[in-house]
């Protein structure tokens, strides 16, 4: 009997493999690996026996990527208007789902863990000691001096032992003294739990944070595929990991040895460890990857050298160096400020093909069953051409139905909406023109959320 619910936690910014992943599409929705969404690898690794279906949680700007997933694969999907980090996000998750006789398994989307059938027994094992802690974590066995992951320090070397201890990312020297001491193994950031016990440790320890989320679930439809939350009592609560809310503040943690290999992926230098370079001419310990299917990049000559190629940028570091991107990233303001072509949003993406003064040229992908907010421009034009799909189009009161080839003409002011009222993508040519095109010149009169699309 399947017991266990795996929460596949699918939001954060993964800006540590900036190019590739960035704010609006964060690493573990791209191909990275296997030609696969490391989401969808996820998810597939919680197909045994062992679980029920998943749930994912994420931020409602990642729609369009869960979008592109088989429904199938997961019970329902908690999109967050904003996100609170992982404590309110799991907590959440367990007042929804609180069957006393459920565990759940709370799963990061973004690791990589090749060998699918440990780590299935590896869960199934960890289950015969739930009753004797009242979370089991998982500790990965180091294989090399890090100091990207934090330690859990449980001095006792069998199968499961209690923790005596957690540890933030430590220095290079401390770093060190936890390996060659034995006792000390990599936070994994997966926890196991029963969700009927953990509610009731954490009513003790914050009971107003769960009053307040009891409220939120209460509000909730649970009933359906997709849940969203956007309440004003969400928006108002304190941003705190799992770890600092709960795990800091409970006793009576195990902590599982997970021996077999492991990796978050955490920069690039995880990812040249576990895929192909592309071409590659008298260099050595280096790694040069494109990932735009219109660019090819070549190394010749480099030593320690990681070259990638992704949304039209290009970075180039030193392969010691590749673990400080997200920190360089953020303190230039010029790095951060690069625009991309493809912009996504809830209902889908939108790509500029040509930007010039005084017109700009775009394709639009409406995801199935989405539409864009009642709007007007004040400054621009705007003439659509379907490509894919049907489009069904508000034109002041007007309603329109298109298909392939047809087009409709917005003028300034007009107030018009987008809507794909159909289970296929709907793909069309937007032309706009007008003495300013930017994304400011968009008067809304609907919006689910709050967002701005």
């Amino acid at each position: 009997m399947s017991s266990v619910i795996p929460l596949i936690m699918a939001g954060g910014s993964g800006t540590r493999l900036w190019p590739l992943s960035e704010t609006n599409k964060p690493k573990q929705y791209h191909l990275i690996l296997n030609n696969q969404m490391l989401l969808t690898q996820t998810l597939n690794r919680c197909s045994s026996e062992t679980f029920c279906e998943p749930i994912i949680s994420t931020n409602i700007l990642h729609k369009p990527f869960i979008e592109e997933i088989d429904k199938n694969q997961f019970s329902k999907v908690i999109y967050e208007s904003v996100g609170k980090n992982t404590a309110a996000s799991i907590l959440l998750s367990c007042l929804i789902e609180n069957d006393p006789s459920k565990c759940m398994l709370v799963l990061p989307s973004d690791h990589y863990i090749p060998d699918e059938e440990y780590f299935n027994d590896t869960i199934e094992n960890a289950l015969e000691y739930i009753n004797e802690f009242n979370v089991i974590t998982f500790g990965v066995k180091p294989t090399y001096l890090s100091t990207q992951y934090g330690y859990i320090h449980t001095p006792v070397t069998h199968e499961v032992g209690p923790v005596e201890s957690f540890h933030e990312k430590p220095d290079i020297l401390t770093a060190k003294r936890m390996i060659d001491s034995g006792e000390y193994l990599w936070n994994s950031g997966i926890f196991l739990f029963n969700i009927s016990k953990l509610l009731d440790l954490v009513r003790e320890i914050n009971p107003s944070l769960i009053n307040v989320l009891s409220r939120i679930a209460s509000s909730l439809k649970n009933n359906t595929k997709e849940l969203i939350v956007n309440s004003d009592l969400w928006s108002k609560l304190e941003s705190e990991s799992f770890d600092i809310a709960v795990m800091e503040k409970i006793t009576g943690i195990g902590c599982y040895r997970y021996e077999k290999y492991w990796s978050d992926l955490g920069d690039w230098k995880r990812i040249a460890e576990n895929s192909s370079s592309d071409l590659l001419i008298d260099s050595e310990n280096s790694f040069v990857k494109s990932y735009d299917h219109d660019h090819d990049v070549v190394g010749i000559g480099l030593k320690d050298i990681i070259c990638i190629v992704a949304n039209n940028k290009t970075l180039c570091i030193d392969k010691s160096r590749s673990s400080d991107i997200k920190n360089i990233v953020s303190k230039y303001n010029e790095i951060s400020s690069f625009s991309s072509k493809k912009e996504y949003r809830p209902w889908g993406w939108y790509e500029s093909l040509l930007k010039l003064p005084n017109y700009q040229i775009k394709i639009l992908h409406v995801n199935p069953k989405s539409e864009l907010s009642l709007q007007s421009h004040d400054r621009r034009s705007e003439h659509w051409v379907v490509l894919e799909g049907n489009a069904h189009v508000q034109k002041n009161r007007d309603i329109f139905n298109l298909k392939k080839d047809e087009s409709i003409y917005l003028d300034k002011k007009e107030k018009h909406k987008l809507c794909n009222k159909c289970t296929e993508p709907l793909k069309i040519i937007e032309v706009q023109i007008g003495d300013y095109l930017e994304e400011d010149d968009i008067v809304r009169y609907d919006n689910m959320c709050n967002r701005d699309y």
